[in-house]
C-alpha cells in the first residue's frame, strides 16, 4: 500500500478577500464573488450556497 492510501483530505487554503468600503458600508469580494456585507462594521449579508451554484463550481 502507498501513502497515496492514506490520504484523508487536501488542505485548500482560501483566498484573501478584497474589501471595499463606502462610509459604513463594506463588501468583501472573493474570486471575484460577493461573500459578505457589513454596515457599521456588523456583518448583514453573507453568501449562501445553493445546490445549483454547488453543481456549477468547478
Amino acid at each position: 500500500m502507498t501513502a497515496d492510501g492514506f490520504l484523508l483530505y487536501a488542505h485548500a487554503v482560501e483566498a484573501e478577500p478584497v474589501s471595499l468600503r463606502a462610509g459604513a458600508l463594506s463588501a468583501d469580494f472573493v474570486k471575484g464573488n460577493l461573500r459578505t456585507i457589513r454596515h457599521g462594521g456588523i456583518e448583514r449579508r453573507r453568501l449562501v450556497m445553493t445546490p445549483y451554484a454547488i453543481t456549477r463550481i468547478g
